[in-house]
């Protein structure tokens, strides 16, 4: 990065970035990407776990843990997980079986029979299949293949045009704000509620054609796991608004501002579970969604006040570059660092970022233009996590990896937040960075590149290697 000369540039905010600085940015960075795909860069050892966990997390923790369903394979590793949902409504079940009186606990795909741990479900022709359900030993956080996650969730902006990128940040959320609560923040029933009634209006979509006593029973289960919710994060007030003041002395554990707070964890845990409430929530704050708003616009305004500003409260919180002293003569592009996002997108959805380069704002002809991203962008630290998610069997689509530079230097950091422990989601492991919903980038280049690691001992490459991968370089940069 020390090849950016960024000294001279002076880059303070994204209203002093310029398209000369971008494009001597963009041949650092492709330097970077060069060496990465190769397998040469050294993977980062992760982050000890925070010594002193609540014990609300922990108990959240222990609801969650996984389960496993085995399909009587040769295979004894062969078997698939259970959404968080699901896990968390059977473990409720074991933990208390004598309560609810039955061996059976009814789900969206399948029924259990808890004497024997052995689950039903009707195939793809109508043959009632049996598989057997496990609790995981070590509490297996891999992301399940039962989810219901959409391959299209993973382009940044819905549609072809440039034209449909976001107006403004936490632009659905404020508009749940304003038509439904008088303008101020949900309360905690507010955003449970919303969800849980947005969840049966999807659990018919699937179940609709079902007998009514299986539809009821299905229905039960789940709205005993939102109940559990509610008496886990144990908020003495649930009808009491969220707090998005600013000021440490004002935090308490309503605080959306604050990163230790139950509001905070509740948020961003409930976002990081499976079924995937982020897809159905980015797809609504892309579209702005009206049909969606009552329910999914509580989440929206409490994640947007999170990402705002809870990450810059940490113990932890990455140093901004105007506190570090030696520089290494990167002058304003000190504490910068990279996040990834893998896709797989169409030419013409590519084609969108690709006329966006080189663009200035108006009345001028070096100042970069940025363009807002629709609905909340979930990134990752690790790149290899990254391009999982690019993997595509669709030959009308391109492998892609949009890599971004984030810019962390003067003011209060970057818009973001990073969920890599189990204070912060159900999956760490994932490394997962989100930013905010109307995040500021500016596009700096596409390329194309081949990947060829086939003398790499790295069976991660295996699915790459010979393939050509489009990566879209970006820039943000903070408003201040």
């Amino acid at each position: 990065m020390r090849d950016v000369e960024i000294e001279k540039h002076k880059v303070d905010n994204l209203r002093t970035t310029t398209i000369d600085f971008l494009q001597s940015l963009l041949h650092a960075m492709t330097s970077v990407i060069l060496v990465m795909l190769k397998g040469q860069l050294r993977e980062i050892a992760p982050q000890a776990m925070p010594k002193r966990i609540p014990e609300y997390v922990k108990d959240f923790t222990r609801l969650n843990w996984s389960f496993g369903i085995s399909y009587f394979t040769q295979n004894p590793s062969d078997f698939e997980l259970m959404t968080d949902l699901d896990s968390m409504v059977l473990n409720m079940r074991l933990q208390q079986i004598d309560y609810y009186k039955s061996e059976f606990v009814y789900l969206q795909d399948c029924y259990v029979d808890l004497t024997n741990m052995v689950t039903y479900n009707f195939d793809r022709v109508g043959n009632l299949a049996r598989s057997v359900v496990f609790r995981t030993s070590s509490n297996d956080r891999r992301r399940s293949m039962r989810t219901e996650r959409k391959t299209d969730s993973n382009d940044l902006v819905l549609g072809d045009s440039s034209d449909n990128f976001a107006k403004e940040c936490g632009e659905y959320g404020k508009m749940w704000a304003k038509q439904y609560n008088d303008d101020k923040p949900p309360s905690p029933n507010q955003l449970l509620e919303g969800l849980e009634k947005f969840f049966s209006l999807e659990l018919m979509k699937k179940i609709g054609s079902q007998g009514e006593l299986m539809i009821s029973q299905i229905h039960s289960s789940y709205t005993d796991g939102f109940d559990r919710i509610k008496k886990m994060i144990n908020f003495p007030d649930m009808d009491k608004q969220f707090n998005t003041k600013y000021h440490v002395h004002t935090f308490d554990d309503y605080s959306l501002n604050s990163p230790t707070s139950r509001a905070s964890f509740l948020v961003l845990w409930l976002y990081s579970l499976e079924p995937p409430f982020y897809f159905h929530l980015n797809q609504a704050c892309r579209s702005l969604d009206q049909t969606l708003l009552q329910f999914l616009g509580p989440f929206a305004r409490a994640l947007f006040s999170v990402l705002n500003w809870a990450e810059r409260r940490r113990a932890d919180a990455l140093k901004r570059g105007y506190r570090i002293t030696d520089k290494r003569g990167l002058g304003t592009l000190c504490g910068s660092f990279l996040v990834f996002r893998g896709a797989s997108l169409t030419a013409k959805a590519i084609q969108k970022y690709t006329a966006m380069i080189g663009k200035t704002v108006e009345n001028s002809q070096t100042v970069a233009h940025f363009i807002k991203l629709q609905g909340t962008t979930s990134t990752s630290e690790n790149f290899k996590i990254a391009l999982d998610f690019a993997k595509t069997q669709d030959p009308t689509k391109q492998m892609v990896l949009f890599v971004i530079c984030i810019h962390n230097y003067h003011g209060g950091g970057y818009t973001g937040f990073r969920m890599n422990t189990l204070e912060y989601s159900a999956h760490p492991d994932e490394k997962e960075v989100l930013m905010m919903e109307g995040t500021e980038v500016a596009v700096m280049g596409v390329e194309q590149l081949l990947i060829d690691n086939g003398q790499s001992a790295d069976s991660f490459w295996n699915h790459f290697n010979g393939k050509t991968l489009t990566v879209v370089y970006m820039f943000h940069a903070t408003d201040y």
